[in-house]
């Protein structure tokens, strides 16, 4: 449902691809079965900010605080909360 034109389509489809690949790479499970989200998240961020540097488009992932405070923000969050 989402929408795109052709300027817009290499910023989404990147970072996307980057973290489908992650996904089929190392699963989205660590061994003791929980969640990877802050590792995942953690590559992902840095990945996308290697993009920009070297000039390429890249949709925002994060607002910038998270990048600045990564504590703060949702993906790194007690996951012994939550559900594995």
């Amino acid at each position: 449902s989402e929408q795109t034109d052709a300027l817009s389509v290499e910023s989404k489809v990147r970072p996307r691809t980057a973290a489908l690949t992650e996904l089929l790479w190392s699963g989205n499970r660590n061994k003791g079965g929980w969640k990877r989200t802050t590792e995942l998240s953690a590559r992902i961020l840095d990945y996308r900010e290697r993009m920009v540097f070297r000039g390429l488009a890249a949709h925002v992932l994060v607002l910038k605080y998270c990048l600045q405070h990564s504590r703060h923000c949702d993906f790194y969050r007690n996951q012994t909360v939550m559900d594995k």
